[in-house]
């Protein structure tokens, strides 16, 4: 399963917490980081997972919240990479309930 970073995040002076809930039950992750939140690495995948769970990084020191993305399978099959899935959430909120920024353009409005 596809795991994209949608969001790294920034001051990050330790590990965050990473939690994984819904849609099964089992899942756990461990961050990665170089500064800014790179990758999670799946350490157990859990099990009887029918919908995308939701991840919850907690701690670290980070000054926003990061945010990932999973891949999707559609009702007929077909696979949706996480990236795509990404971008297609973000064309729908832009300027319809939300206005989509960077972290980087945020912290300069700040």
């Amino acid at each position: 399963t596809g795991i994209t970073i949608d969001d790294p995040c920034a001051g990050y002076t330790s590990v965050p917490t990473v939690t994984i809930n819904g849609g099964g039950a089992g899942a756990t992750a461990t961050a990665v980081l170089d500064g800014v939140l790179t990758g999670l690495t799946i350490d157990d995948s859990g099990a009887g997972y029918t919908s995308v769970p939701t991840i919850t990084l907690t701690g670290g020191g980070a000054i926003s919240d990061a945010t990932a993305t999973f891949d999707k399978k559609s009702l007929d099959g077909n696979h949706y990479p996480s990236e795509l899935v990404h971008t297609i959430s973000l064309l729908s909120l832009d300027n319809e309930f939300a206005q989509i920024i960077d972290y980087k353009n945020l912290i300069k409005k700040i």
